[in-house]
This record gives structure tokens, sequence and C-alpha cells, in this order.
């Protein structure tokens, strides 16, 4: 399959699909990431994306964008209580909101993931309307084989995807992370190591596209 990974970072969802022998396109602004394309989002387009590889098309794509000005943690630094931006970093996030929601359109890929932590991003009109139309789950990270619980909302189309069921605020079964803590996402040294997804998650969106993909044919 053609795969895409948008905001790739440490590359967690394309490096389980290389591995299973797909070909993919990696895209962060981030040189450290090594990506294929180094570039603000913003300014990248479907045309971009297809001729990097001559593809005719996407069969998957996976978007992981910024959550920092959606995030519980920091929303009330960056966002008024209805969700307006209020500070420049919200507002680019907003651009980039909505910018990929573009892509989607313009790629019409075959199947589609976004992910982002639990908090204001699913509260955003794009997204609203997304899941009207599409799958939208949540999951922890937990039930992954994290030791953190992460609440985090995945959005998608593909048919063959049944998550694990999350663990619920306050169950014994991950680490305790109150607010200001040292444990769980917030005491990750780094925004990399915070935003890693785990393997066991990646590998069951991989296998359920395959087998969607393998189904539609």
């Amino acid at each position: 399959m053609n795969v895409v990974d948008v905001f790739c970072g440490t590359k967690s969802v394309s490096s389980v699909f290389l591995d299973r022998g797909h070909d993919v396109l990696t895209i962060d602004w981030d040189k450290q990431h090594q990506p294929d394309i180094r570039d603000n989002v913003l300014n990248i387009s479907a045309d971009d994306i297809l001729s990097f590889y001559g593809w005719d098309s996407v069969d998957f794509i996976h978007l992981s964008p910024d959550c920092t000005t959606y995030s519980i943690a920091a929303i009330s630094t960056h966002r008024y209580p209805d969700g307006r931006p209020k500070t420049d970093k919200a507002i680019l996030a907003d651009k980039v909101r909505v910018h990929i929601m573009k892509l989607l359109v313009d790629l019409k890929p075959r199947y589609f993931t976004i992910e982002n932590p639990v908090g204001m991003f699913r509260k955003m009109p794009e997204i609203m309307a997304l899941s009207r139309k599409y799958f939208h789950a949540k999951v922890t990270y937990y039930k992954y084989g994290d030791t953190r619980m992460k609440p985090t909302d995945i959005w998608h189309n593909v048919p063959t995807l049944r998550f694990r069921p999350p663990c619920k605020n306050g169950s014994s079964c991950h680490e305790s992370a109150p607010r200001g803590s040292k444990t769980g996402t917030q005491g990750r040294k780094d925004s990399v190591e915070r935003s890693m997804i785990p393997y066991e998650l990646c590998f069951e969106i991989c296998k359920a596209v395959e087998a969607a993909s393998r189904s539609a044919k």
C-alpha cells in the first residue's frame, strides 16, 4: 500500500507499515526525525504528496497534529472557554487543523486515522463533523503496553479496526499522574517522548488497514 504519515515524529506509525513491506512517505517539520518531506504542513498540498514518489493515489494516511493548544493542561493558556484561540500558537494550530482536513478531501485516501489526546480538539467544528460521518473512538495507551493512561481520540474510516476497551480515570492498572506530578505523560522528559504512540496500537491499526484493503479488492 501507499502510506503517508503526517506529523510523523518518531515514526511510530510509519515504521510499522514500513516493516510490513508497504511504501511509506513521512512528513514533519523537525529535521531530527529525518522525514522524507521536511516542511510546515501548511506548505504541502495533495499534489506534493502524490508527486514525491510518483503515486497515483494514497491507500492510507495517518495524521497526528500538535495537541498543545487543545490539551487539557494548556488550553486555558491558549484558548477561550468556547475554543477560540487567544495566542499565536493556537491560531497556527487552527490553520493546520483546517489544512489537514483539506488534504483529506484532496487526496481522497482509501483509509485514514487522525490521532489527538482527549481535549478541545474533539470540540472543533471540522472534527465534530468528522465524528458524525466516520468512526470516533477513545483509546488509552496503557491498554497497548504503555505505563501511561493517556486518553486519546482516534477518528478513522477503517471498518475492520476494533480498539481495546479504554481504562478509566482512577483505575489502579496504570500509573497515577495527578496534575503537576512527574508521572504519566507530563513526566516524560520532552515532547518527543510524550508524543510516542505505543507499538501495539500502531500494529493494530496497520493490521486493520491491511485487512480492510484485502476485503475491498
